[in-house]
């Protein structure tokens, strides 16, 4: 437990995680007395462990997280939801939500989530983030609705997929 507020924060991460394999019961108790660690990797890697308190625990955490003021915790709130077998009502307006504005990775999880779950009707919210993420210096938004789009098949993704064969970045040109 003394790792847990241990100086070095990869430390205090990986304390969490092995606190959470080994006694669940404990670590609600060590997560509910501890304050938001000043650290953001310990942060994000406190939400990617919530999931393991059941829907019923995790999911107002994550949902309030995801729709917080730090794009990393949003970001990785984003992603731990979608890996859930249950999931919010209304967490598909929150992708989309978070897809159209706000932080280049917070826009990057809502659209690897949408191309993971597939929500129907998402694919020209898709084909809007990319092109808005035109103006973006980072690529990750775009690579990321793209590739969600590509999972709603040819005809959906046709027009974008050939818009983005004169993206300037090339990691997008060659997905």
């Amino acid at each position: 437990l003394d790792a847990v507020t241990d100086s070095w924060p990869a430390m205090r991460a990986a304390a969490l995680r092995a606190l959470k394999d080994i006694d669940l019961d404990t670590f609600v108790i060590v997560l509910s007395g501890l304050d938001a660690d000043p650290h953001v990797s310990v942060r994000t890697a406190v939400v990617s462990l919530l999931p393991a308190l059941g829907p019923a625990r995790a999911l107002p955490r994550l949902t309030a997280l995801a729709d917080g003021p730090d794009p990393s915790v949003a970001a990785a709130a984003i992603a731990a939801i979608a890996g859930m077998d249950e999931r919010p009502a209304g967490f598909g307006a929150t992708l989309g939500r978070r897809l159209a504005g706000g932080d280049v990775m917070v826009r990057a999880a809502a659209a690897e989530a949408i191309g993971a779950l597939k929500p129907p009707g998402a694919e020209r919210q898709l084909e809007a983030a990319y092109t808005a993420g035109l103006a973006d210096p980072m690529y990750q938004a775009r690579l990321a609705a793209l590739t969600a789009l590509a999972k709603y098949g040819a005809v959906a993704a046709e027009a974008a997929l050939t818009a983005a064969l004169g993206d300037p970045e090339w990691p997008v040109r060659t997905r």
